[in-house]
């Protein structure tokens, strides 16, 4: 069957809305999406229900400075600045604290506060997971997003090395490159958590880096 190429032009404008609408968040909602190791593409996996920032446990004084923090990052005027002076324009936080402290619950407060979808990256020590297979699924990310990295002290052991049982070939400057965005220019927010913040290696969570 020949396809004109006004044709095709029609079938990439219509595959471009459907997508973008797929992953349209609300003011109450948004999406949770995982990656997939194996095929390499982000699953949706649900829609979550949005919680207000004034609904999270946490100091108000906390609560304050991550709210300015990430509301001044998405303005435009911050963007420009970070284009005018060749910074990558991205923003890594650390939600650290044990089970229950509010961390979950804060990610889904900001997601709905800055009207993004949620990405989690929870299969780092997945056996088929590589330096290539974490930049791809940055890349991949579905549209106005923040990608989570779950526990991230089970990944390596201190002195960089792996944990013990870990079969993936993700190395830890692997995990560096992916943070620092190098060349992005796409407002992409992370957000790291663990529960043991004194296990992380310093290089991990140095200023400027998360």
């Amino acid at each position: 069957v020949l396809v004109s190429e006004h044709g095709i032009d029609t079938i990439v404008r219509l595959c471009d809305m459907l997508i973008s609408k797929a992953d349209e968040t609300s003011g109450w909602t948004f999406n949770v999406y995982r990656w997939h190791v194996q095929y390499s593409y982000w699953q949706k996996s649900e829609v979550v229900r949005a919680r207000s920032v004034e609904s999270v446990v946490l100091p108000s004084e906390l609560k304050a400075k991550i709210v300015d923090d990430l509301d001044d990052f998405v303005s435009p005027l911050t963007k420009e600045w970070y284009l005018e002076h060749g910074v990558p324009y991205r923003r890594s936080y650390l939600l650290h604290g044990k089970p229950g402290a509010g961390k979950t619950s804060l990610i889904q407060a900001l997601a709905g506060r800055t009207q993004r979808n949620v990405c989690y990256l929870s299969s780092l020590s997945h056996p088929e997971m590589t330096d290539d297979g974490l930049k791809a699924a940055v890349q991949r990310v579905p549209a106005r997003s923040m990608i989570v990295l779950e526990d991230c002290d089970a990944l390596f052991e201190s002195g960089r090395k792996k944990k013990e049982g870990d079969k993936s070939a993700l190395t830890f400057s692997g995990v560096l490159n992916a943070l620092d965005g190098v060349g992005g220019a796409s407002g992409q927010i992370f957000i790291l958590t663990t529960n043991h913040r004194d296990r992380l290696d310093p290089a991990l969570i140095r200023n400027g880096r998360v």
